[in-house]
Formats: structure tokens, C-alpha cells, sequence
């Protein structure tokens, strides 16, 4: 009926409405939709619910998922027709793989005629009885179907079959009388002589082949349980070699992804190697399966002899075959999990060591940004310490710009009463000159007018010097008096910035207080975290030595508290920031104020003391420009004198602050020292220039007094000049000393740094040493293992050459895949757990 590969149509339409009438869970268009075997496997199922058991392999779409289906199908096919004792077809791989593939719909006929063999053996009355209803000419194509299946016993609406045991004499009656001749009896008998010994001679060599086939079994359950231990010993050097890795892990820090692809590759190799040989199993296994069936085959030519014996014998080998797949489809499924639960162990530990690196990292930057904060914290109290010292400075001179002023307020009361002498002294001369007038006439009347004209004029000029001094005193005395409301309101400008620097340092040391105790909380916290640290340290060591994987709940945990204390490290950071910033401003301000102050105080006190000493007379006044030309020149050289030492310290300065740059904890104390000692000699330029200006002034305002007082005044100021030169060069060598010892800090802390940095070398270089050798010791075993890998393949490949020999010498068809392809060995587990479920 099949020609050519394809199917008529009419015989196809038929079989089709066949199977449809099957209670099928999709309908069936044409016969290449039934290469997956689903519908066969519903079919069957349908038929005899007892003997078709169990689930189909794989319910996926794919050729080779599909073959797996049809030889599933297939051997419960053939174990049920040898049980009924059934003739039947027999079908080649390359034949289920046309099928699968749906390249040939007679090979789908040629395999529904098994269905049909399976309705017929023996006879179901239901499905029977179900054929004469369907449409024409679909009952008429079934039976001529059955009729090509087994001629000799066509089927029938109830079922009876015709006997076999004289169909060869039912047909020869047919075909003659129906009284046979003697002579045609003797033949009969003779033939059947020649029957009797050719089945005698037939199953003496069947017999002697079921022997070579006990054999060849013997030798093939020996070749697979040297596989099988070959399988254990591949399986433990696979474990071996994944404790290996997780050691190689836990020391090749650095090297971890070259080392972690290294052995992945090997595993990958590895892995493949056995899938190969569990592809070489299952070859194994599925000639095996062919061999047995065979052997059941020429087993039952022996059981029209000793039918009794050699069912009991099946029987056995049928149980041992079944509970001895079961054990190996059980083993095989224990080894796939524990393999499966060591890589998820694997993987975890990796997960959990890629999350401990960024913690430790972490942890790292708290306890280096704690001793920035303490850094800071020192610096800090460095520079309260400065303000206090600076603010006690402040309230020394405060006390002594009051005593001046007093000083001041006592000298003017002095003045004031030696004007109101003077006052009285002029009013006596001017009584003395009237009364001179009253009794002059009688003087002159008397003689004598140019002594008269003497006295007059010497009145006069006595006159005109008291006048000249009147006038002096009463521009002094004004003078005086505003210079006085001047200090006055200095003094208590004074005291109004003291008051505001003393409330700001107060405020600024509460937040140092606060910031102190904020830094002892953290170092506690440090000090737990390092804690933590060192258990979380222990238990990842203990988890990598083998230990159960415990602590996730601690590594969440802590990595909560590590955001926490970041937070709260940042605000610290926002805190100090600030508190350093109002420190500085503070401090800026107060030192400008303060040398602002001395600067005025300085220039008043000296202005005072000029305008008190008395007026030079007229004849003096070039010798006095002179004294003060020559003081000038002086002031002036010493002037360019500490501007050039000036310079020279800044040039020291500006050099000093490049190289403090580099340093680490030391630039904030260097930034601010810095900053005093430019404000410092920037105030000493100003105070210069200010002394400069107030000795052109004296010797301008200085030009009708004394020579004796003007050099008095001249001494005077210059031992103020003297005294203020040395205090500005004793300024000058501190800051000096002040920078050689931040110097001197600078180089310990380079030398430290340098220090560690060696020792830091030095173990780095140690430790690279350790795990060189440790990789120098573990490569000749790797190499060793790999060299008993190969031997091991080696042994296997000759193994399976021999078998496939002996094999191809009983005719019996192997094929083999030269490679294990991609995702073949989670099919096979698949496969495996399957086939185990259906033994169980």
C-alpha cells in the first residue's frame, strides 16, 4: 500500500479517522502529525491501561526528544508482544529517526500496524466492535490491513480467531478432496519429518547462539561495571578538584579569575569527558536492551519445548534487569543532586565573597575617615588652645590701655590745674602792667624815659609769651579731651569684641566638647565593627574550610549597620567642617580686630606723649628738623631691614606651603599657621608705616620746642622703636622655630609612611612567594591527575572498540556520537529521572 515512501491518500484518510476516534487530547490531521508519539502513547494507553504504564520521556518539540518518545513507545511495544507471543516487525534506530524527524509517512503506517497488532493480541472486543461504525471506506481499509498484519487470523465482529495449529492442513484439505489418498499422507508425514528436523537442527543453533549471547552479556556486565567504576573514580577526582578550586579561591586573591576560568575549563572538560562516557553507558545499556530482547527472542523458539521453565526463566531476568535499573537510575539521580547541591554550595560562597570584598573595603574607609576625624579633633583643640592664649593676651593689654587711660585722666587734672595757675600768673602780670601805666606818668615826670621804655617792653614781651602759651594750653586741653572720648569708645569697643570672642570660643569649645564625644562613640563603634569584622573573618574562613554555610542573617545585618555609620560619619564630617570654619573666621577676625586696636592704641599713647611735653622755642627749630631727619633715616633702615627679613620669611612660607601639600594630617595646622604669620607680619607693615607717618608729624608739630626736651622725646621714641623692632624679630624666630618642627613633623610622618609602605612591600612580596610555591606544588598533581584521565579514556576507547567488535561480529547495528553535544548531559539526567520514576 506504500509506495515509495508516501501513503495513498485514501489509506491515509483512513487510518486518520481511525485515530481520531481514539479519546485523543489533540485532534490528528495527517500521519506526520503522530511522529512525536503522543497519540500513539494515548492510543495505547486506551487500548490496555495495565500494560502501557508510565509517562512519555520529554514533552519538548525536538527531533531528538521526539525519538526518545517513539523508543520508549517502541520497547513497551516489543515486551508486550513477546509476552502475547506475537509476530511482528521489527524497527532500526535510523527507521524511529526517519519517523521522528517526519521524513517518511510509511514508516508512521508501518508503525501503526504495530498498534493494529496490539488491537488484534489478543483481540479487544471494544475497539473491534468500534470499527464497522466509522464512515466508509474506512472499515474495509482496516480490515484490509489486518488481513496484510497476519493472514492466517483476520479479525472479526466477536472476536474469534481461527486456530493455527493445522492451518498448513486446512490449506492443503482446501486445495484437495476432501478424502485424502494414503500415499498423500505418507508425504504429509514425511514433509513433516523434514519440518521436525530442520526446527531440531534450527534450535540446537539458536541454542549454541544463546550461549555465545550469555557470554558476550557476561562480558558486557563486567565492561559496564569497569565503566561504572571508572564513572566513581571520574566523579570523586571531580569533587576532588572542586575542593581544590575552592582552596586555590581562598589564596589566590588577586588571581582569582584567572585561576577560577582555569579550573572551569577543567571542569568543563571534565564534565564533557563524562558525558561522553555516560553517552558510552547508555549505548551500552540500549545494546544491551537489543541483546536481551534477542535473547528473549530465541528464548521463546526453547519455550514451545519447556514453556513452563523458560517463562519462569524470563520472568527472573526480567525482574533482576528492572530492579537493577531502578538501583542505577537511583544512584545515578543521588550523585546528580549531591553534584547539583556542591555547585549551588559553590556558587554561594562565591556570592557571599564577592559581598564580603566591598564591606571590608568599606569597613577600611570608617576606620581611615575615624582618624581623619581625629586629626581634626587635635587640630582643633590646637587652635582653642591659640584663641585662649591669644584672648588672655588680650585682656592683659585690655587692663593695661585702662591703667594708661587713668594714667591719662590724672595727667590731664594735672594740666588743668597748672592752666588755672597760668591763668592766674597772666592775670597778676596784667594788674602788673596796668598799674606799671597808673605810675608812669610820675616816673616819667620824675626822669628817666627810656628806662620806662625798657620795662615796657620787656612787659610786652612777656606778654606775648604768656599769650603764646595760653593759646598752646587751651589747643592741647581740646585736643586732649577728644583724644580721651577717642580712647574712651576704643576701650569699650574693646571690651563689646572681647565680650563676642569670648561668647564665640565658648560656643566653639562646647562644640569641640561635643565633637569629642561624638568621636569616642565612634571609636566604640570602630571597635565593635572590628569585632564583627574579625567573626565575620572567622566564620567565612571556617564556611571555606568545609564548615555549613551560617551567618546570613549577620552579613545583612552588619550591612545595615555599615550604611548607618556611614551616615552618621558624614554628618560628623558636615559638623567639624563647620566648627572648623567658625574657628577660623573667629580667629581671623579676632587677630585683625586685635592688631587693628593695637595699631590705633599704639599711635595715640605715643601722639599723647608728644603733645604733653612744652613748647620749643623759635630759635631751635632747624637743629630739631635735623635730630628728626636723622631719627627718620634711621627708622627707615630698620624699616628696609625687616622688610627684607619680611620677605625672606614669606619666600620661606610660600616654599613651606608647597611641600606641606603633599602632607597627609598635617595641612589644616599648616594653612592656619600660615595665615597667623602673614597677618602678623602684614601688621607689622602697617604698624611701620603708621610709626613713619607719626614721626613726620612730630617733627612737624615739634618745631618751636626745647633741644633738650625734643632729644628727651627722641630717646623716648626710639626705645619704643628698639623695643618694638625686637619684639617683631622675636616674633620672627618663633614663627621660624614653629615651622622648623612642623617641618621636622613633616619628614617623621614621610619616613613613617615610607616605612610602612616597605613593610607593605615586603609582605605583599612574602605573600606572592607563598602562593607561587603553593601553585608550583599543586601543578605536577594536576598534572598527574590529567595524565590518569587520559589513561583512564584511553582504556575506555579500547573497551568500547572491542565491544562494538564482538557486537558487529553477531550483527548487531551501534551507532555513536563523536562528540557529547551542548546540553547533553542535563537531557541525559532528565532522561534518567524520568526512566527511575517509571521503575519505581
Amino acid at each position: 500500500m506504500a509506495m515509495n515512501g508516501t501513503v495513498p491518500p485514501g489509506t491515509e484518510a483512513a487510518l486518520v479517522e481511525w485515530v481520531n476516534s481514539f479519546p485523543l487530547s489533540d485532534r490528528v490531521e495527517s500521519l506526520r502529525e503522530m511522529n512525536d508519539g503522543r497519540a500513539i502513547w494515548e492510543m495505547l494507553r486506551t487500548i490496555n491501561k495495565d500494560s502501557f504504564v508510565g509517562e512519555l520521556p520529554s514533552n519538548k518539540q525536538s527531533d531528538y526528544a521526539r525519538q526518545q518518545n517513539l523508543l520508549f513507545i517502541y520497547g513497551q511495544l516489543v515486551s508486550y508482544l513477546d509476552g502475547q507471543d506475537a509476530r511482528y516487525r521489527d524497527f532500526s534506530d535510523y527507521e524511529l529517526k526517519k519517523i521522528a524527524t517526519g521524513e517518511s509517512s510509511s514508516s508512521i503506517l508501518k508503525f501503526l500496524k504495530l498498534v493494529l497488532l496490539v488491537v488484534i493480541s489478543p483481540p479487544n472486543h471494544e475497539i473491534i466492535s468500534k470499527i464497522p461504525q466509522l464512515p466508509s471506506p474506512t472499515p474495509l481499509i482496516l480490515q484490509a490491513l489486518f488481513e496484510e498484519i497476519d493472514p492466517a487470523r483476520p479479525p472479526s465482529e466477536n472476536g474469534d480467531a481461527p486456530d493455527t495449529s493445522d492451518l498448513d492442513s486446512g490449506r492443503e484439505s482446501s486445495k484437495g478432496s476432501a478424502f485424502s489418498s494414503p500415499t498423500r499422507r505418507r508425504d504429509r508425514e514425511l514433509l513433516l519429518e523434514e519440518k521436525l528436523a530442520l526446527v531440531n537442527a534450527q534450535l540446537t543453533r539458536r541454542e549454541a547462539e544463546v550461549e555465545d549471547l550469555k557470554v558476550d552479556k557476561e562480558e558486557l556486565s563486567v565492561a559496564y561495571l569497569r565503566l561504572q567504576d571508572n564513572y566513581e573514580a571520574v566523579k570523586q577526582s571531580s569533587a576532588e578538584n572542586e575542593d581544590r578550586l575552592k582552596k586555590l579561591t581562598s589564596v589566590h586573591n588577586e588571581r582569582e579569575q584567572l585561576s577560577i576560568r582555569d579550573l572551569e575549563a577543567k571542569i568543563s572538560l571534565q564534565e564533557e569527558t563524562i558525558g561522553r562516557q555516560e553517552s558510552q553507558i547508555a549505548e551500552l545499556q540500549t545494546n544491551e536492551a537489543e541483546l536481551q530482547r534477542r535473547a528473549s527472542k530465541l528464548s521463546d523458539v526453547e519455550e514451545k519445548f519447556q514453556k513452563l521453565q523458560d517463562e519462569f526463566h524470563i520472568q527472573k531476568v526480567n525482574l533482576d534487569e528492572q530492579t537493577r535499573r531502578a538501583n542505577a537510575g537511583d544512584k545515578y539521580k543521588q550523585k546528580v543532586q549531591a553534584t547539583q547541591g556542591v555547585e549551588r554550595e559553590r556558587d554561594a560562597l562565591r556570592n557571599q565573597i564577592d559581598e564580603l570584598r566591598p564591606r571590608a573595603q568599606a569597613y577600611d574607609e570608617v576606620r581611615r575617615e575615624n582618624s581623619k576625624l581625629k586629626q581634626e579633633n587635635h587640630e582643633i583643640g590646637q587652635t582653642l588652645s591659640h584663641s585662649e592664649r591669644s584672648n588672655n593676651e588680650f585682656r592683659e593689654m585690655k587692663q593695661a590701655y585702662i591703667a594708661e587711660i587713668e594714667r591719662f585722666h590724672r595727667e590731664t587734672k594735672g594740666l588743668r590745674e597748672a592752666l588755672a595757675q597760668g591763668q592766674e600768673r597772666i592775670a597778676d602780670l596784667e594788674d602788673r602792667s596796668g598799674g606799671s601805666e597808673v605810675h608812669s606818668s610820675p616816673m616819667i615826670v620824675d626822669g628817666g624815659l627810656e628806662s620806662e621804655l625798657a620795662e615796657t617792653s620787656k612787659h610786652e614781651q612777656q606778654m606775648q609769651v604768656a599769650r603764646t602759651a595760653l593759646f598752646w594750653s587751651r589747643v592741647l586741653t581740646i585736643d586732649r579731651k577728644s583724644r580721651i572720648v577717642e580712647l574712651e569708645k576704643q576701650n569699650r569697643q574693646l571690651t563689646d569684641d572681647s565680650d563676642e570672642k569670648e561668647t564665640t570660643i565658648k560656643t566653639i569649645q562646647r562644640q569641640l566638647k561635643n565633637v569629642q564625644a561624638l568621636s569616642v562613640d565612634q571609636d566604640k563603634l570602630l571597635q565593635d565593627k572590628t569585632q564583627e569584622i574579625t567573626n565575620l573573618q572567622s566564620s567565612l574562613a571556617e564556611v571555606r574550610q568545609g564548615h555549613p554555610i551560617e551567618g546570613t542573617e549577620t552579613f545583612k545585618r552588619t550591612r545595615e549597620q555599615l550604611k548607618i555609620e556611614q551616615k552618621k560619619n558624614v554628618e560628623l564630617e558636615k559638623m567639624l567642617s563647620a566648627a572648623q570654619k567658625e574657628v577660623e573666621a573667629a580667629n581671623d577676625e579676632r587677630t585683625s580686630s586685635f592688631d587693628r586696636h593695637c595699631l590705633i592704641s599704639e599711635l595715640n599713647i605715643d601722639l599723647l606723649q608728644g603733645a604733653l611735653v612744652d613748647k620749643p622755642k623759635l630759635e631751635i627749630i632747624e637743629a630739631v628738623k635735623k635730630q628728626s631727619s636723622m631719627a627718620l633715616m634711621l627708622l627707615q633702615s630698620e624699616h628696609e631691614a625687616l622688610q627684607l627679613l619680611h620677605k625672606g620669611v614669606q619666600d620661606e612660607n610660600d616654599r613651606l606651603k608647597d611641600d606641606r601639600k603633599d602632607a597627609w594630617y598635617e595641612a589644616h595646622e599648616a594653612v592656619v599657621a600660615k595665615g597667623l604669620a602673614d597677618s602678623d607680619h602684614a601688621a607689622h607693615n602697617q604698624r611701620l608705616a603708621d610709626l613713619k607717618d607719626m614721626i613726620k608729624k612730630f617733627s612737624n608739630d615739634r618745631s618751636t620746642e626745647s633741644t633738650a626736651q625734643i632729644s628727651e622725646a627722641l630717646e623716648m621714641n626710639i626705645g619704643v622703636f628698639a623695643r618694638k623692632i625686637e619684639e617683631s624679630r622675636e616674633r620672627t624666630l618663633k614663627q621660624q622655630q614653629q615651622i622648623e618642627k612642623q617641618e621636622a613633623l613633616i619628614k617623621d610622618l614621610e619616613t613613617r609612611l615610607e616605612q610602612q609602605k616597605i613593610v607593605q612591600d615586603s609582605m605583599q612580596s612574602k605573600e606572592d612567594a607563598k602562593e607561587d610555591a603553593k601553585f608550583e606544588e599543586t601543578s605536577p598533581k594536576e598534572r598527574e591527575y590529567t595524565q590518569n584521565l587520559e589513561r583512564e579514556l584511553k582504556l575506555i576507547a579500547s573497551a568500547y572498540h572491542d565491544l562494538a567488535g564482538r557486537l558487529q561480529m553477531n550483527n548487531v547495528v551501534l551507532q555513536r556520537r563523536a562528540e557529547a553535544p551542548k546540553s547533553w548531559l542535563g537531557r541525559q539526567r532528565k532522561v534518567m529521572e524520568g526512566v527511575g520514576g517509571l521503575v519505581r
